[in-house]
């Protein structure tokens, strides 16, 4: 199915894959590739910016809905435990970004069932528009039709669902 993918339809799955990576997630979800859509910008990625009341705030929610919440500064210099003092120490020993990239690994993540789910929709919608390749838009619409955690985000933002899945029906293939 992968060889079906437009550049960017790629881009936006390694892009998925690098977002889970950074949330050091066990697995890639649609809310991913969500982002990986967003993230890789075009007509696609407009289209649900337009979708979404208030798009700045309801992106950032979106983003950062599983996003490691790192350390508490404040909590621990109550303590006696200066991290930036700890964090620049361990950039002396280890390297650049050493405690940033702790735990993070280089390794294929999996993806999880809803996120396989919206790739196969996605595939379905290229077929059901009579295209022959797979892009943003078909990702886009796979998220929609699989009901998945980037369905529900877009949903708690406001987003109609009906009136977005009408404007990408309407989009030029890529």
């Amino acid at each position: 199915m992968f060889e079906k993918f437009t550049t960017s339809a790629r881009e936006i799955v390694v892009g998925a894959q690098s977002t889970a990576r950074a949330e050091r997630a066990s697995q890639i979800d649609s809310r991913h590739l969500l982002l990986g859509v967003l993230d890789a910008g075009g007509e696609t990625a407009s289209t649900i910016i337009d979708a979404i009341p208030d798009a700045a705030a309801a992106l950032n929610r979106i983003r950062h809905a599983n996003a490691p919440s790192g350390l508490d500064a404040e909590a621990l210099a109550s303590i006696g435990i200066d991290i930036s003092g700890v964090t620049a120490r361990a950039d002396d020993v280890f390297g650049e970004g050493a405690l940033q990239n702790a735990g993070t690994t280089k390794r294929h993540i999996p993806f999880r069932n809803e996120a396989k789910k919206v790739l196969e929709l996605a595939l379905r919608e290229a077929i059901r528009l009579n295209e022959k390749s797979i892009g943003a838009r078909h990702i886009l619409l796979g998220i929609l039709r699989a009901r998945g955690t980037a369905y529900d985000a877009l949903v708690a933002e406001g987003v109609d669902v009906g009136a977005l899945r009408a404007s990408l029906d309407g989009l030029a293939a890529a």
